[in-house]
């Protein structure tokens, strides 16, 4: 995630020394400094009359902290003055005198300007101050403008344009504050165009080019936890073993993210798992289908990209073969009945007390997955599966 802070905002830096496995080592003398990096972006002529941007960066000491590490983090406390990236870098030495360096960085925002790298094309970064979020959460975005004000088309975007709003940008360093909801699980893309009109020498200030109008444009994914759409199956066989042809009942249990019982739609297979392992064959989960990340489709799209794939079972052993023999086997039970499938439900209502189903095995001595989805109304998903293990007694 990224660090953001506000102009003229107190910014804490913790600083402890630990070994790579995770121990403190206090005692060490430290040397903390905090940079800001500033772009200076000139305009070059090429040959046939063209111009391209020069970028130079400096990477300036705004300050400095000596310290000694101990067995609790350190602080100390800076104010930055101007929007812009700036660069925490700390520096010590090991038992055995090498050098060591490590730091990080952080973002301020503010209506100043920000010295940010110029670029040849019309594009424009956005940062966002974290990798994931969660339904409720505020996401804050950085737009890194290179125009002191402009106008901004700002949308979300998908499988179409969710939403879409105009505001102005004030300063190259302006945050947008983008609410994170439901609707945008498992992603959300944020795009922002700048639109700049020409700017006159007695309006413009001494850090913006004179130029004709122009625009700019940026996009970021911002990711969003689908952990409450998935729900947890529990399921149940009422014994640990089985003989062929006996009577199996199967308790199944469907709750959602917070463990509360719910409604559901189920499918059921019983499948001899010889069969699924031969062809690598796992439980379907339909959860990461639907909530796996989405594209950005704002054109027209093919949907059928999302669709479950079926599986074709070959089955296993269905023919009995021939009788030539048998006779010497008369008085024996013949396991007749081998088939792959013990059971197959494509739909089956499980409401909050949960559900059962029961059926009779083959004769097939084996090791069968039981494989159960689920899903509701509320588009929720998800999948469990447990062993049911088929054997004869020794005699």
């Amino acid at each position: 995630s990224t660090t953001f802070a506000q102009e003229n905002q107190e910014v804490k830096i913790k600083v402890i020394t630990v070994k790579e496995e995770g121990e403190i080592v206090p005692g060490k003398e430290l040397e903390l400094r905090i940079l800001k990096r500033e772009w200076y972006s000139e305009k070059e002529e090429m040959p046939g009359g063209r111009w391209r941007w020069i970028n130079k960066k400096e990477d300036k000491e705004k300050a400095s902290y000596q310290m000694i590490s101990g067995n609790e983090p350190l602080s100390c406390s800076f104010s930055p003055e101007s929007a812009g990236l700036y660069l925490v870098e700390v520096k010590g030495e090991d038992s055995r005198a090498n050098k060591i360096l490590s730091g990080c960085s952080f973002y301020v925002s503010g209506k100043e300007y920000g010295f940010w790298e110029k670029r040849e094309d019309d594009t424009i970064e956005l940062v966002a101050d974290a990798d994931n979020y969660h339904p409720g959460d505020t996401a804050r975005v950085l737009v890194k403008s290179p125009y002191q004000k402009a106008r901004a088309l700002v949308t979300l975007e998908r499988e179409g344009i969710i939403e879409s709003w105009v505001e102005e940008i004030k300063g190259t360093a302006q945050t947008l504050e983008i609410p994170i909801n439901a609707e945008y699980i498992p992603n959300v893309f944020l795009s922002v165009i700048l639109l700049k009109g020409m700017v006159s020498q007695q309006d413009a200030s001494e850090k913006e080019d004179i130029e004709k109008s122009s625009f700019k444009i940026g996009y970021t994914e911002l990711s969003v936890d689908p952990a409450q759409k998935r729900l947890d199956l529990e399921v149940i066989p009422d014994k640990k073993e089985y003989s062929p042809r006996d009577e199996v009942k199967i308790a199944i249990k469907v709750r959602n993210s917070v463990g509360e019982a719910v409604s559901s739609e189920v499918s059921v297979a019983v499948i001899d798992m010889g069969v699924l392992n031969l062809i690598g064959y796992k439980t379907p989960d339909a959860f990461d289908t639907f909530y796996s990340r989405r594209p950005l489709s704002v054109d027209t799209s093919e949907t059928r990209f999302y669709v479950i794939e079926e599986t074709d079972l070959n089955e296993k052993g269905i023919s009995p073969g021939g009788d030539g023999g048998m006779a010497k086997f008369a008085g024996m039970p013949i396991r007749e009945k081998l088939v792959p499938t013990a059971y197959w439900n494509p739909s089956l209502e499980v409401g909050p007390e949960g559900g059962e189903i029961s059926f009779e095995l083959p004769d097939n001595l084996t090791t069968f997955k039981i494989m159960v989805t689920a899903h509701t109304k509320e588009s929720l998903f998800g999948a469990g599966e447990e062993k049911l293990i088929v054997k004869n007694p020794f005699c």
